[in-house]
C-alpha cells in the first residue's frame, strides 16, 4: 500500500540503506542480490556455536503431544501503544490468521496412535465447538474475530499427552491463545486499547510458557554462557553490540498460506546506553532488509546450516537517538520496495536488521532478546546471526546459541496487513456458465477495500501471485462487461455487488471463458466465467427424448411452466423450446 506522504524521503533512505548492505553482500548477477555464504570457522565456535551441544531427537515411541501452527499465522507476542512511542508490552501469545479462509495445524506428535482435536470458533454471535480425530486439523470455517488455538489430545494405550499454545495474562497465570484476525493496527485502534502495532514472529515467544523448562521465561535479554567470552571481553556474550564481531541479526518466515503486506520490521531491544559524548546529537540508523528464500534450511542437529538469500524485497531504516530513545523499546521501522509500496509477501523470507554494531557507533551498550524454546516450530532454522567477512557476510543458523536444546531466535518482528476477499453468500461458487445468448448476474463479495481500490483483471495461471497494479480493469475481456456497486463500508469491511453482462455467442464460436481475478495488495479472489453454444442434437427433441411431466427449470435453476420458451432442463437434459 502506497505511503504517499513519506514515499520520496522513504524510497531515498531505502536506496541508501541497500546500497549500504550491498556493499557487504555480494550481487551474483545483476537481477539477483545473494550473500556469499562461507561455512563457520572457529571464530563462530568462540561465539557461543558451539557444535557439540546439539541435542538428540526424541525417540519415535516417546509420547508427546505436538502441533505446528498453520504456515504463514504467527505469533504476537508484544505491542506498541500509541500513546507510548517506542515502549512495548506483553500480549498473550495469539495466532495474527488471515480472516474468512481455512486454517490447517500439521501434527508433529510422537509415540501416538490416536488424535483429538477441538477448537471454539465464531459461528453468528456465539461459539460453536469444531472437533476432529484426523491426524491434522483443518479448520474449514471462516475465522472471524479471535476463536481459540487448537487443542490436541495425543493417546496411546491407556497414557495421553496434551498441548496447546500457551501464554501469559496479566493475572497472572497460563492462558490458551487465540486466533486473531485484524487485517491491520488501525482495525485494532479503540480508545481503549491505543494498538499501533501487533508485532508478530516465526519463532515462539511468550513472558511464560510450558513449551520450555516449564514456568520458565520464553524470552529472554541475555545469550550464551559466561564461557564464551574471551578475556577482557565481559560484553561479548551479549545478543548485540560485540558479539564477538556479529553485525547482523536476522529471523527467517515460512512462506503463506495466503499473501499479506509487510508494512513494519520491529526490533526489539534491551539495556541501550549511549556514549557520554552522545549526548542530545547521538544518532544511529538501524536497516532492516528483506530478501526472499527459496528455501528454509532444516534444521540440522550437528551442522550448522546457512541459508540462500535470494531476490532482494524491501528495505527500510530508522533512527534510533540518545536524546529520545528509551532503554528498552521495539524500534520500528517502515520497510518499503523498489516502487515504493509496502511489499506483499507470498514467499519464505529472511529479515535482517543491522547497523546496531557498526564501528565508531555512540553506542556503547545494546542487547537484542531472544526467544527461548525447547521446541521446534517445524519450518526449518529460523534464527541466524551474520558477520561481515573479506568475501561479503556470512549467516549462520542459531539453535542453542543459548545452551544446548534451546531453539532460538533474535526478536526481530513484522507488523502485516491481512485483508480479506471472500464470497458474500454461502451459496455463490467459484465459477459459473452464463447462457450462450448471454446473461446478467450479480456476484456477491465481502471485501475489507472497497471496489475502487481493487484491480481487476484476466489471469491465465491461477496459481501466479496477484500481480500489483493500479487499480481499475486491465485485460478484461470485452465480451464481458462487469461493474460494481458497494453496499455498505464500516470498520469490518464492505458488501460489493460485481455485477457480470455476458454478451451473446458470436456464430461460430461454441466455448469461451475466462478467469477474473479480483484483487488488492495482501489478498485475491479468482472467479471463472464459461459460455457454452448449445449443441445441435439437443435442439431437437422427440417425444420418446422428453418427458414433459418431469419437473422443468431455467438456466437459472428456477422452475418454470413445461412450454415455457427458451433453454430449459427438463429430466436432466438440455432443451430448447421455441
Amino acid at each position: 500500500m502506497k505511503k504517499i506522504l513519506l514515499l520520496a524521503a522513504v524510497a531515498t533512505m531505502a536506496a541508501a540503506a541497500n546500497a549500504q548492505l550491498r556493499s557487504d553482500i555480494v550481487a551474483n548477477d545483476n537481477e539477483t542480490q545473494q550473500a556469499v555464504l562461507v561455512a563457520p570457522t572457529t571464530d563462530c565456535q568462540m561465539a557461543g556455536l558451539n557444535q557439540t551441544n546439539k541435542p538428540s531427537k526424541a525417540e519415535g515411541d516417546v509420547l508427546k503431544a505436538l502441533y505446528k501452527r498453520p504456515a504463514g499465522t504467527f505469533y504476537v507476542p508484544y505491542y506498541t501503544r500509541e500513546d507510548q512511542e517506542g515502549t512495548w508490552g506483553y500480549n498473550s501469545p495469539s495466532l495474527h490468521a488471515t480472516a474468512y479462509v481455512p486454517m490447517t495445524y500439521v501434527n508433529a506428535s510422537t509415540g501416538a496412535s490416536q488424535f483429538a482435536w477441538s477448537a471454539w470458533c465464531t459461528s453468528g454471535w456465539s461459539k460453536e465447538l469444531i472437533e476432529s480425530n484426523d491426524v491434522d486439523f483443518t479448520v474449514e470455517h471462516p475465522v472471524v474475530m479471535a476463536d481459540s488455538a487448537a487443542v490436541l489430545v495425543a493417546t496411546q494405550g491407556d497414557q495421553t499427552a496434551s498441548y496447546y499454545l500457551h501464554g501469559y495474562s496479566n493475572v497472572p497465570a497460563i492462558v490458551k491463545s487465540t486466533v486473531w484476525t485484524y487485517p491491520n493496527w488501525q482495525y485494532s485502534t479503540s480508545s481503549t486499547a491505543n494498538v499501533r502495532h501487533a508485532w508478530e514472529t516465526s519463532k515462539y515467544v511468550a513472558l511464560r510458557h510450558p513449551r520450555y523448562d516449564d514456568q520458565a521465561s520464553a524470552a529472554t535479554y541475555y545469550t550464551i554462557n559466561a564461557q564464551y567470552a574471551v578475556e577482557g571481553a565481559q560484553k561479548a556474550y551479549f545478543f548485540g553490540r560485540n558479539t564477538r564481531g556479529y553485525d547482523y541479526a536476522a529471523i527467517a518466515f515460512e512462506k503463506p498460506a495466503y499473501p499479506y503486506v509487510l508494512n513494519h520490521v520491529g526490533m526489539k531491544y534491551q539495556s541501550l546506553a549511549w556514549a557520554e559524548s552522545a549526548a542530545e546529537t547521538g544518532v544511529v540508523e538501524i536497516t532492516a532488509y528483506v530478501y526472499k528464500l527459496d528455501e528454509i534450511p532444516a534444521y540440522d542437529e550437528t551442522t550448522y546450516v546457512t541459508p540462500q538469500l535470494g531476490e532482494f524485497i524491501a528495505s527500510g531504516t530508522a533512527s534510533l537517538s540518545a536524546a529520545l530513545s528509551p532503554a528498552s523499546a521495539i524500534l520500528s521501522i517502515p520497510v518499503f520496495d523498489q516502487s515504493g509500496n509496502a511489499p506483499e509477501i507470498n514467499d519464505n523470507i529472511m529479515v535482517i536488521v543491522t547497523g546496531y554494531n557498526a564501528e565508531g557507533s555512540p553506542i556503547t551498550d545494546i542487547t537484542l532478546t531472544v526467544s527461548r524454546d525447547s521446541e521446534d516450530d517445524g519450518y526449518g532454522e529460523l534464527g541466524y546471526l551474520g558477520i561481515t567477512t573479506d568475501n561479503g557476510v556470512a549467516f549462520v543458523g542459531i539453535n542453542n546459541f543459548l545452551a544446548s536444546g534451546i531453539k532460538t531466535a533474535p526478536s526481530i518482528f513484522i507488523e502485516t496487513e491481512r485483508p480479506w476477499l471472500c464470497f458474500n453468500s454461502s451459496n455463490e461458487q467459484a465459477e459459473r456458465e452464463f447462457a450462450p445468448e448471454g446473461e446478467q448476474y450479480t456476484l456477491e463479495l465481502f471485501s475489507y477495500h472497497p471496489s475502487s481500490e481493487w484491480t481487476v483483471s484476466e489471469v491465465t495461471d491461477a496459481s501466479a501471485a496477484a500481480p500489483r497494479k493500479m487499480p481499475g480493469k486491465v485485460n478484461v475481456p470485452s465480451w464481458l462487461g462487469l461493474d460494481f456497486e458497494d453496499q455498505t463500508g464500516s470498520g469490518v469491511g464492505y458488501s460489493v455487488n460485481a455485477i457480470f453482462n455476458v454478451e451473446p455467442m458470436p456464430s461460430g464460436v461454441d466455448h469461451r471463458e475466462a478467469t477474473i481475478r479480483f484483487a488488492y495488495p495482501g489478498a485475491y479472489l479468482d472467479y471463472k466465467v464459461t459460455q457454452n453454444q448449445v449443441t445441435t442434437s439437443i435442439t431437437t427433441v422427440t417425444a420418446t427424448d422428453d418427458d414433459t411431466n418431469a419437473p422443468t427449470y431455467n438456466m437459472m435453476g428456477q422452475r418454470v411452466s413445461p412450454d415455457t420458451k427458451g433453454i430449459l432442463v427438463r429430466g436432466g437434459k438440455k432443451i430448447i423450446v421455441r
